[in-house]
């Protein structure tokens, strides 16, 4: 295998960036980079992969703008909630929920009643509209798709009961939503809620604009967000919830949970480690550092500060 060369490594950096960029500063500054690069002469096939590369933050910027400019999540909401609260809707979800209780056991609800409360609601909204659409894999954003203009807006079903309970169920993999948030700038949740009287209550939301302290939390270990559900559940049947309104301000929330996800993970990591550990991993450390053109020497700095910071 021959090294890549240079500036080619430079290129590479900048398109792995790319891909899981979602601050559109960001988007302009690599496209000066690849534009400075370009610039300079170069083959013809790494002039090509710079022109592929602007074209797809090209892509990304006019996205973005149009996810600022245009918020179309109430009008999916309404959509949906209109067609899951209708009566016929909400007794076939009663009705196969309570009977699956019935033959599990209140003690033993488990998967198999999670993915019959998915499969029927996915199939009341399907059978309603051609908009809606399952997923073509088993591990996508969504557990359903709403097609709207030229937007495919993922919808994620979830489940609740004893809603009067505390609890921090799992929402969805906070590396996805920071990746969708760019994409489309909307991601749909239904939670399909059951009444300690086995009523049904139907609540729609935009998992963005939940997206706060209040009522998102985070759980580096598996990486996942999970819902304060007591402190939502509350607000919003008081007609309290508060929204996140500005699409920077549910990025800049999800970048601080990620950062303190990793913070947390590292304080954990060190504390279990011996004192000779700990200086032999920052031995590591430091020679990862002295590699200056390793891709990873930014966050490896980072990691080296945060030991460095925690290490008694």
């Amino acid at each position: 295998m021959t090294k890549l060369s240079t500036i080619e490594s430079q290129i590479q950096q900048i398109e792995n960036n790319i891909k899981n960029e979602i601050y559109d500063s960001n988007f302009i500054i690599y496209k000066e980079e690849l534009i400075n690069i370009q610039e300079k002469g170069i083959s013809d096939k790494l002039s090509k992969r710079i022109s592929d590369s602007i074209t797809l933050i090209n892509d990304k910027l006019n996205i973005i703008s149009e996810i600022k400019n245009n918020d179309n999540s109430d009008y999916i909401i309404n959509i949906i909630y209109s067609i899951l609260n209708q009566d016929t809707s909400k007794n076939l979800l009663k009705n196969r929920i309570t009977t699956e209780i019935e033959s599990l056991g209140k003690d033993n609800i488990g998967h198999s009643l999670y993915n019959l409360v998915q499969n029927t609601t996915n199939k009341i909204l399907i059978e309603y509209s051609k908009n809606f659409e399952k997923p073509t894999t088993s591990r996508e954003m969504g557990d359903l798709y709403f097609n709207y203009n030229k937007f495919h807006i993922p919808i994620n079903v979830k489940f609740m009961t004893k809603l009067t309970e505390e609890g921090a169920p799992n929402m969805v993999s906070l590396k996805r939503v920071i990746k969708n948030i760019n994409i489309n700038g909307i991601y749909i949740m239904i939670f399909i809620c059951l009444e300690d009287d086995n009523s049904i209550k139907i609540i729609v939301e935009d998992y963005y604009k939940i997206c706060n302290s209040n009522y998102i939390s985070y759980d580096a270990g598996p990486g996942q967000t999970m819902l304060k559900k007591q402190n939502y559940i509350q607000d919003y049947f008081n007609n309290n919830v508060q929204y996140v309104n500005k699409r920077q301000d549910t990025i800049d929330f999800l970048s601080k949970l990620k950062c303190e996800g990793i913070d947390n993970k590292l304080k954990n990591m060190v504390h279990n480690l011996t004192l000779n550990e700990q200086i032999q991993f920052e031995k590591n450390i430091l020679l990862r550092l002295s590699k200056k053109y390793s891709p990873r020497f930014i966050f490896i700095r980072y990691i080296y500060n945060l030991i460095i910071k925690h290490t008694i």
